[in-house]
């Protein structure tokens, strides 16, 4: 199933996106749940899609990743997308060049190290902590700040990397699952390993009225299990 859950973040613009993330296409997913994620973001009344990263894992051989993604095709919507660690080779096999490209031939927008305009906020694709990037690369478009900032990274742990912004700013992450497997104790001492501050989803107030929001993604590793 596919839950949609809106968030109302109090920024002084108004914009409305969908976010998704984490779908892990690849070993524990079908063609017909991309098809759904699809037809769920058309339905929708939005005026972009932002995803924060982690398409694959260990998607099929067989057929290329464009085609493989060639569903996404039919959104609606304009769609802006960071890389993951599991876009990265980090874990995996290498896929960022071939992933790139598939996006891109999908109409799917990459902007890993870009900033763009969106009218009354600047959106800004921070790269993944885990790619082979430097510091520097990975936050290269923080350079324009001349109006509000929308970050769009993987990792929430992101945050503790950026350097001393005078705009204020939303960042957008994934990266948790949500938990995946919620389990007392045990999902929170896991969490804890994965990001700094243990960050699970929903969104959290920063220093200087500035926000982070953590969306609990849609697929799996690991286990074929969400619960």
């Amino acid at each position: 199933l596919l839950f949609v859950k809106q968030t109302q973040i109090n920024t002084g613009y108004s914009l409305k996106l969908a976010l998704i993330s984490d779908m892990h296409y690849g070993l524990y997913s079908t063609p017909q749940q991309m098809q759904r994620l699809v037809a769920k973001l058309n339905s929708l009344n939005v005026d972009a899609i932002v995803v924060a990263g982690d398409w694959t894992y260990e998607p099929s051989k067989k057929i290329s990743l464009t085609e493989q993604l060639k569903p996404f095709s039919q959104l609606k919507y304009p769609i802006y997308s960071v890389p993951g660690n599991h876009d990265e080779e980090m874990p995996g096999p290498p896929l960022a060049k071939e992933l790139k490209a598939a996006l891109i031939a999908n109409n799917i927008k990459p902007i890993e190290g870009q900033s763009i305009d969106l009218g009354k906020v600047r959106l800004v694709g921070v790269g993944d902590l885990l790619a082979f990037e430097t510091r520097a690369e990975r936050l290269a478009a923080l350079s324009i700040q001349d109006k509000p900032l929308l970050l769009l990274t993987h990792n929430p742990d992101s945050l503790y990397e950026l350097p001393k912004l005078t705009q204020p700013f939303v960042m957008l992450a994934g990266h948790t699952h949500g938990g995946q497997i919620n389990l007392p104790i045990l999902t929170e001492k896991v969490l804890a390993l994965i990001t700094r501050e243990g960050y699970q989803r929903g969104l959290y107030p920063l220093a200087d009225r500035n926000q982070l929001f953590v969306t609990s993604g849609i697929g799996m590793i690991g286990l074929p299990l969400r619960f």
